[in-house]
């Protein structure tokens, strides 16, 4: 698996699960804007106070009159180019200018996901761009060109189906990377390794990425692979 770090130089890194922290937040003044009140689940909870929210923190109004912060571990949201805060979506959707292409959420950057043989792009707000293909799974190219499909059941996850016979890849979109996994739906008759062509400012020397073997929920060794400029 490869995980690639949006929020600067593409690199392998790891994410913290969310667990919010709640404690209570004592606030004086007058009236604070609320959100709407009835989108927003927690008992007691009025709804959000959007001019306290923060990268790592959301406030809510209470029905006691009290204030409650939650606190993230990752950012939950992004200050946008108007300045204040907008909250960070992971999932992703078919791109509608361009056929046969998703693309992210909200974010400070985004990732683009094209037919195989465009991709994926990524872009932060800074104008880095770094892309990545698959080229070469033991020295074979990809059967053909595959479009990428959102899974049924987590929109913050994209498929590629059959790029060869037997192997699928998978991308998995969060507040602040991108992983990419190799998954093999078919025991392979010989070790191989899977070459993915990247480019862009920024890319090491070199990428892992792992394995996962199928009908199983062990994951084989790392191979590390050597990024095509």
């Amino acid at each position: 698996m490869v995980l690639i770090d949006a929020s600067g130089v593409p690199g392998l890194v790891s994410e913290r699960p969310v667990s919010p922290v709640v404690s209570p937040v004592k606030r004086s003044g007058g009236a604070v804007p609320v959100s709407d009140r009835s989108s927003v689940p927690g008992v007691g909870r009025l709804g959000e106070v959007v001019s306290e929210r923060s990268e790592f923190r959301r406030v809510w109004a209470r029905a006691d009159g009290q204030f409650e912060a939650e606190v993230s571990p990752v950012p939950v949201a992004f200050r946008s180019a108007g300045g204040g805060f907008e909250l960070i979506d992971s999932t992703v959707r078919v791109d509608p200018s361009r056929s046969g292409w998703l693309v992210s959420g909200a974010n400070s950057w985004g990732v683009e996901f094209g037919p195989s043989d465009k991709g994926m792009v990524l872009r932060t707000r800074s104008g880095r761009v770094m892309s990545s293909r698959p080229m070469l799974f033991g020295g074979y190219a990809p059967s053909g060109v595959v479009t990428p499909v959102v899974d049924p059941d987590d929109a913050s996850v994209v498929w590629y189906r059959d790029v060869w016979d037997g192997v699928d890849l998978r991308y998995t979109v969060s507040a602040v990377s991108v992983a990419e996994d190799v998954v093999l739906t078919k025991r392979p008759l010989v070790s191989a390794r899977v070459e993915f062509e990247v480019s862009g400012r920024g890319v090491g020397s070199g990428v892992a990425h792992r394995h996962r073997q199928p009908g199983s929920g062990r994951r084989g060794g790392w191979h590390r692979e050597r990024a095509r400029r």
